[in-house]
């Protein structure tokens, strides 16, 4: 980028004018940029061949009737390290002008189509780099939904113009869309943030809340629950999030006759680490209920290893590296590879500094730094073998494994089959017999925990 230009510029291709208007909004909304719009796949390209200087293209793929990988490949062509967003409703891995995209290039990223406005203002905060701090100071950023709770108790409301001035709403009249960024002051949403969790809370362990629901704000708590840990800190009010998500994760279970069904609707958040957190987290809780290891305490600990476990891995294409055996891990830069085996180590850390939960974080650090861990030292990142490991770990390595392989393999009966032998070959022996058998038995019980 042109060290003369005093905010990035963006690239935005997109051909439907409704949601090219809704990513102007909504990056305007929250950043200082400069935004440039491409008419089609050409005149994009001809855009970057003339100026070189974007900072971020923003690109739906089927884009004006041709591809918009052919941007990608003018980019790698002409060695432009411009970082990419491509819209889509799939990542087409079919395409050969997209090879690389995300293995070779950290900073590119696939959004599912339509983009969500929350999805899009933190990769384009991770990719440029903008740590948004009038929203950790001054103000705070709340949807229009949540409006009339903060008028409700007096707080001033407020939107961002165009040139990112704050201007206060004189009529909650004035609130157009439920979606929409709207801003209160940040000492008033510290006093009221306690009441918004309290809501969430209230939700999660409510009775008369249906299950799908439910699993919507448990993504959405898990969601708060890791921004809050990156960019403020983690306070006692997060961490009795968490705990919500997980009592309302065994009263799930407990309600539920059949795990295979209760997984299904599971599959359905798109994001792969959204998944990933989900079914983890149900699958070690419902397997360590059938051992004798059972106990409110040890279920917590597995549901908060879940929602920890790729806390410091922001890529969801490196996420969903499960083994290094893996053959896109040996496609990765040497960076990507470190970044993806001490990923675990890295969590830990994270983990150690959130202070409220420290009386039970030893045994979810070790479930994190885990979890990657295979037996007979087949794992990263220390190649533990299966007796260093401990009957947690074990619940939830096997947890983690069936997860991935469910969401990122096509799923069908010889493939389920496929999974069941190598489970059966691979954990049915030495320290992981225990853990094993309750797994099974989840599948077979007309109650998966009592």
């Amino acid at each position: 980028m042109n060290v003369m230009s005093l905010k990035p510029r963006i690239l935005i291709a997109e051909e439907n004018p409704e949601i090219r208007d809704l990513i102007v909004m909504h990056i305007e909304s929250e950043f200082n940029a400069e935004l440039i719009y491409a008419e089609n796949v050409d005149h994009a390209i001809k855009l970057i061949n003339n100026t070189q200087d974007f900072s971020l293209i923003v690109a739906q793929y089927n884009f004006m009737g041709k591809n918009s990988s052919r941007i990608y490949r003018f980019l790698t062509e002409n060695k432009l390290e411009i970082p990419f967003i491509l819209l889509t409703q799939q990542f087409p891995s079919y395409d050969e002008m997209l090879k690389g995209f995300l293995l070779k290039r950290i900073q590119n990223v696939y959004l599912k189509y339509p983009v969500k406005e929350h999805e899009l203002v933190e990769e384009i905060s991770r990719i440029l780099k903008i740590k948004r701090p009038s929203l950790r100071e001054q103000f705070r950023r709340i949807r229009g939904n949540k409006v009339a709770f903060f008028h409700k108790e007096d707080v001033p409301i407020f939107i961002m113009d165009h040139t990112n001035k704050y201007v206060q709403l004189t009529h909650i009249s004035d609130i157009s869309n439920d979606d929409d960024f709207y801003f209160v002051p940040t000492e008033k949403y510290a006093e009221l943030s306690t009441k918004i969790n309290q809501k969430l809370i209230d939700t999660l362990t409510s009775d008369a809340v249906p299950t799908v629901q439910k699993f919507e704000i448990q993504v959405d708590s898990i969601n708060k629950i890791h921004s809050s840990l990156l960019d403020l800190g983690l306070s006692r009010e997060e961490i009795e999030l968490g705990q919500a998500v997980h009592r309302s994760s065994v009263e799930i279970l407990s309600k539920n006759k059949r795990m295979s069904k209760l997984i299904g609707s599971l599959m359905k958040y798109q994001k792969y680490s959204s998944e990933l957190i989900m079914m983890t987290n149900y699958l070690s809780v419902a397997i360590v209920g059938q051992t004798d290891w059972a106990s409110d305490n040890s279920m917590q600990k597995l549901s908060m290893a879940a929602i920890f476990q790729d806390l410091s891995l922001q890529n969801d294409e490196l996420v969903s590296i499960a083994s290094t055996d893996d053959p896109r891990f040996e496609k990765l830069s040497e960076d990507l590879k470190k970044e993806v085996i001490n990923h675990p180590a890295k969590s830990v850390a994270l983990i150690h500094e959130v202070k409220p939960i420290q009386d039970v974080a030893n045994n979810i650090k070790e479930v994190v730094l885990n979890h990657h861990e295979r037996p007979l030292g087949k794992g990263f990142p220390r190649k533990l073998t299966t007796e260093h490991l401990s009957g947690l770990s074990c619940i939830f390595i096997m947890a983690h494994e069936f997860s991935h392989r469910l969401l990122y393999e096509k799923i069908n009966l010889d493939i389920l089959k496929k999974i069941a032998d190598d489970f059966e070959s691979t954990y049915s022996d030495s320290h992981f017999r225990k853990p094993y058998d309750a797994f099974k038995k989840i599948f077979h019980k007309k109650n998966i925990i009592n």
